[in-house]
């Protein structure tokens, strides 16, 4: 379309030759340049790195210089906008060269806590430096988390796609299982064959060869989301 096309954010021009491109930065019609904003009570590195987030997608994607300073000219106006220092936003999109790997950091010891401006800054240094514990920040709980769970909890027998256990009543065997359809359809199915002795479900064969019952109230035992195979009742 009006020889340019738009590729996640990048978007691709078609030269005046039409053999040539060019790629610049694409972004959306509904996009408003806001970022998280310098004020927030967020960990500096945070903000460092949209700097240099930016900037980086600028450098591999805008490779024609008039493109390229354009876009920089954009990045410089939202961050600004955002309450970025232009000493701070020069700062890092200038020194943003990214590091080779270290060996070295492989074998740092990391630790997470909570952050808290102007405490958090001194102990990643100090720990950083004395020590070799890489410190990570990470959002505190607030009363709005502690109080507010607008998520619906779907019921587990009313969930699909995932692994369950039924555990045997008289002995240590349990029957794991993976289904893709709602859970309570499957146990329904399962008590079905118990009852009909279907020599084609483990669980039956399990009841009908040692007469020991099945214990449906303690079930089901989420372990983990998947999809449609099940294997047999061990021991």
């Amino acid at each position: 379309m009006d020889g340019r096309i738009n590729v996640l954010d990048v978007r691709i021009n078609r030269g005046d030759d039409g053999d040539s491109v060019a790629t610049g930065v694409h972004r959306k019609p509904t996009h408003t340049g806001r970022y998280l904003h310098f004020s927030a009570y967020s960990p500096m590195h945070q903000k460092v790195g949209i700097v240099k987030c930016l900037e980086h997608r600028c450098a591999i994607v805008t490779k024609d210089p008039d493109m390229n300073s354009t876009e920089k000219e954009k990045i410089r106006t939202d961050l600004s906008k955002n309450g970025y220092p232009g000493h701070f936003i020069k700062r890092h999109m200038e020194g943003n060269s990214r590091r080779p790997p270290n060996d070295a950091e492989d074998n740092l010891t990391r630790m997470s806590l909570p952050y808290i401006r102007g405490v958090s800054e001194i102990l990643k240094r100090k720990l950083g430096h004395k020590h070799r514990i890489q410190l990570v920040s990470r959002k505190a709980r607030t009363l709005e988390n502690r109080l507010v769970h607008n998520r619906h909890r779907t019921d587990m027998k009313d969930q699909f796609g995932i692994v369950y256990e039924i555990p045997c009543a008289d002995c240590k065997g349990s029957y794991i299982g993976e289904t893709g359809r709602p859970l309570k359809i499957r146990i329904k199915e399962h008590k079905k064959d118990v009852l009909d002795v279907n020599v084609r479900n483990a669980i039956a064969i399990h009841v009908r060869d040692t007469g020991h019952g099945i214990a449906w109230e303690r079930f089901p035992s989420p372990w983990a989301t998947g999809h449609t195979t099940e294997s047999s009742l061990r021991g």
